[in-house]
């Protein structure tokens, strides 16, 4: 069998649930030929996955047309959230399994849902009404997530802060560049003299800046692998976060207290809404700065997105004092918690089916 692997430049989370799905798929059925196709944060993560058996360097966000010309090279395409290339795949012969975690932010049929075959639904915060108004065939499965065996077990000094989420292909790169100067700023004036090591982990691009500007012994920007990253995390004495539904799962099954920044894009507002809601995990809401921040959940993603970056820029330029107060009652709050998921995990429920259904 012949795979196309797809995903977004949208963070970690598609694509690391893309790697899941890989390692499980190569686990089942060796055999397997499989292909990546995109660039970026995306190819950063998946560089190590040797289950890959080619790269192609196209941009998963806007070579459209170029990878559905592909397509029908491959019997199967496992595509984590690439809602974009569906309108350009009406004459293809592959079948295409879209795997989704956010289905609470659709409120409207993806233009190109009946190219999908199977639509795979992680169980979290689902939104039944969005799923039927596809109008496609879907399963809902478990956490698609790899949980590492931890062999450092030892909790050290660390203040470990998570930038992973922080990209978006509809924003200007200086947003994201202004929120990690602001907040890193805040934190080491906050916790400089608290912590043996502060660990900024973000993308490579903005740990190259970032390094280039930080002359302080016990701070740090880098980029991880996954593996190192979680072990980073398990070893911490305190983790702060941008939300994240992969890493919040991650951290559920291996028991690291983490606790949620501001929201730097409309998901990351939801899922702070949502953890609040539900008393999943200690967050920063935008209206816990100033309440007339609230944003409407129903509009569209589009209009979310750019509703989350006024904000979040007002905060960063205007409010900063505010901000570190939050930040501060944050690392001082008790961390709720929430029971892990009872069902299997949803890379083998994918794969299962994929068998069942090629």
């Amino acid at each position: 069998m012949k795979v196309m692997a797809l995903t977004t430049n949208f963070g970690f989370g598609p694509v690391s649930k893309l790697n899941t799905i890989i390692n499980e798929l190569k686990k089942e059925m060796p055999d397997t030929f499989i292909d990546f196709y995109g660039n970026g944060i995306s190819k950063e993560y998946l560089n190590q996955n040797h289950n890959i058996d080619n790269f192609y360097d196209l941009d998963s966000d806007k070579d459209f047309d170029e990878i559905a010309r592909n397509i029908n090279n491959y019997d199967v395409v496992i595509n984590v959230m690439n809602i974009d290339i569906l309108k350009y795949c009406n004459n293809k012969s592959a079948k295409m399994y879209f795997i989704d975690s956010l289905s609470m932010l659709w409120n409207k049929s993806f233009d190109g849902s009946k190219n999908i075959d199977m639509y795979f639904i992680q169980d979290f915060f689902e939104n039944k009404k969005n799923i039927e108004n596809m109008n496609v065939n879907y399963q809902i499965v478990g956490p698609i997530i790899d949980i590492p065996k931890i062999k450092n077990r030892e909790k050290k000094n660390i203040l470990l802060i998570n930038f992973s989420g922080l990209y978006n292909p509809h924003v200007k790169e200086a947003f994201f560049y202004n929120f990690v100067s602001v907040i890193s700023e805040i934190v080491i004036d906050l916790f400089y003299t608290k912590y043996d090591r502060i660990i900024f982990s973000c993308n490579q691009s903005l740990a190259k800046k970032f390094s280039k500007i930080n002359f302080r012994e016990n701070v740090e920007f880098n980029f991880y692998r996954h593996d190192e990253f979680l072990e980073l995390c398990y070893s911490a004495k305190d983790v702060l976060s941008l939300s994240g539904i992969t890493f919040y799962l991650e951290c559920l099954y291996l028991n690291i207290n983490a606790k949620y920044l501001i929201p730097s894009n409309f998901s990351q507002y939801i899922l702070n809404k949502k953890y609040k809601e539900n008393n999943y995990g200690n967050v920063i809401l935008l209206e816990d700065i100033n309440k007339s921040y609230s944003i409407d959940e129903n509009i569209d993603e589009a209009n979310g997105v750019k509703l989350v970056e006024k904000y979040v820029t007002d905060i960063i330029n205007n409010r900063k004092d505010l901000l570190k107060i939050e930040i501060n009652n944050l690392t001082n709050s008790i961390l709720n918690k929430r029971d892990k998921s009872s069902k299997e995990l949803g890379q083998i429920e994918i794969i299962k089916a994929i068998k069942s259904l090629k």
